[in-house]
């Protein structure tokens, strides 16, 4: 059986080789968009890193040799359909202006939808607005204050076991802990369901969620080919990443169904009471226009968005701040927190601040932003023209793909400064003419980038 196995493996790899060979020779042929008066880099060793290399670190320096460009045309062997959005009003276009003429590629969506299902951030167009019409009460910033002990004793529970894990090892994995911790805040909160991650060891829901979003280059091959083949031939491809993904998905699909069934005979049992609508989950459920299917789309994909994203930033704030070079804002933000709290009359340093507290604290807004700018939780997107459209004030051919870079657009010293790779807080501080330290909005970003 096991030499059956290799075998087979063998002739797929065999296969797709085969395939992205007269993939190579298909792009070779195409010359769409060369035309037009865009920057463009000509080696094909460029395209890579816009799915291999995660931070985008190859692109942020064809933007340093290309000072004042719109766009960045990326050629595939002379085959020019993929561009970059570089300036302020290319974004601006892309996402706002013309956002109706783009929407993301079908074969990115596909390949999510597997992980995902069809929830909010993989939709298009009339359904899109419909899911987001239906869940945009659920996250009122009430509701998210309302969070405030219960994130509070995760944390407690978190340093803990953080601090045994250190004298027992003489190390902490931080990541790992984070994507513990905010699984704990969202089941709860979104489904009023404690997974315990933080104190089970080995939990099935956090296991299966750590094999889904980390890279591999199984995973990058079958995202690539869903780009040229349909969804059900790449699905079918017999390997073993394939098959650990289909076991995964069940995983954390299954956990979620199971809870969907006992939150709909909750609901079923007291519907007229506010217990039925005290989670995300239930508000949904209450409005009565989301089939099963639906609701456990739903489900996946806040779990999936709100999990890594926050455990990623948790990881990447905490690295910032151990750095030698950036230790001392430790000992600031503790003081500006306790400074903040004796102000507002919260004399009990055992009990968390109040969030109307941390809304305003200057330096700790800057450490987030400046965490959430160098590191942001989503490296990468994209979107597709639907029509012919316009960027920047150049014509953009239908089925022309614009590729939109957080870490790019980050880091670009153009928009930054000489200093937009280091971690600078104070940018996101503003001095009012009585000498009052305000967060700002756009951390000084020139050409009118603002932070949103």
């Amino acid at each position: 059986m096991e030499l059956f196995y290799k075998l087979r493996q063998r002739f797929t790899w065999t296969l797709l080789l085969a395939v992205l060979i007269w993939l190579g020779a298909g792009i070779a042929s195409g010359n769409s968009v060369n035309r037009y008066n865009w920057r463009t880099i000509l080696d094909v060793r460029d395209i890579l890193p816009i799915t291999t290399v995660q931070r985008g670190k190859r692109p942020l320096e064809w933007v340093k040799k290309c000072p004042g460009a719109d766009l960045i045309n990326i050629r595939i062997l002379g085959y020019g359909s993929t561009v970059l959005l570089v300036s302020p009003q290319a974004h601006r276009d892309v996402l706002n202006t013309y956002a109706a003429d783009f929407e993301k590629p079908a074969a990115g969506r596909n390949y999510l939808s597997g992980l995902l299902g069809n929830g909010l951030i993989l939709v298009e167009g009339p359904e899109h607005k419909r899911q987001r019409r239906l869940l945009d009460p659920s996250f009122k910033i009430q509701n998210i204050h309302a969070l405030q002990v219960l994130i509070a004793e995760k944390a407690e529970i978190m340093m803990e076991r953080m601090l045994a894990e250190s004298r027992k090892q003489g190390y902490v994995e931080i990541a790992s802990w984070g994507s513990r911790f905010t699984l704990d805040i969202i089941g709860p909160t979104l489904m009023s369901t404690d997974f315990q991650a933080l104190t089970t060891d080995g939990n099935e829901m956090e296991r299966a969620f750590a094999y889904l979003i980390a890279p591999s280059f199984g995973q990058t091959l079958l995202f690539l080919l869903r780009f040229f083949l349909p969804q059900s031939i790449v699905r079918s491809i017999p390997t073993r990443t394939n098959a650990m993904l289909t076991k995964n998905i069940s995983i954390v699909r299954g956990v979620c169904r199971d809870i969907l069934d006992k939150k709909l005979a909750t609901f079923t049992a007291n519907a007229e009471t506010k217990d039925a609508t005290a989670d995300i989950l239930g508000s949904i459920i209450g409005n009565g226009e989301l089939n099963q299917e639906e609701l456990v789309d739903q489900m996946v994909t806040f779990v999936t968005a709100g999990h890594e994203t926050t455990a990623a930033s948790i990881a990447w704030i905490t690295h910032l701040l151990a750095l030698p070079k950036n230790q001392h804002y430790q000992t600031k933000i503790r003081d500006e927190v306790l400074s903040a709290m004796q102000a507002a009359g919260h004399t009990d340093l055992k009990q968390p601040p109040f969030c109307e507290i941390l809304d305003t604290l200057p330096l700790g807004n800057g450490i987030c932003e400046e965490t959430l700018r160098l590191y942001p939780p989503v490296t990468n997107t994209a979107r597709k023209a639907i029509r012919d459209s316009h960027i920047a004030g150049r014509p953009f051919p239908k089925d022309t793909i614009a590729i939109i870079l957080p870490w790019v657009t980050n880091r670009n010293p153009e928009f930054w400064g000489a200093d937009a790779d280091d971690m600078v807080p104070e940018r996101w501080i503003s001095e009012t003419p009585d000498g009052a330290r305000r967060p700002n909005k756009n951390a000084g970003a020139m050409l009118g980038l603002e932070c949103q």
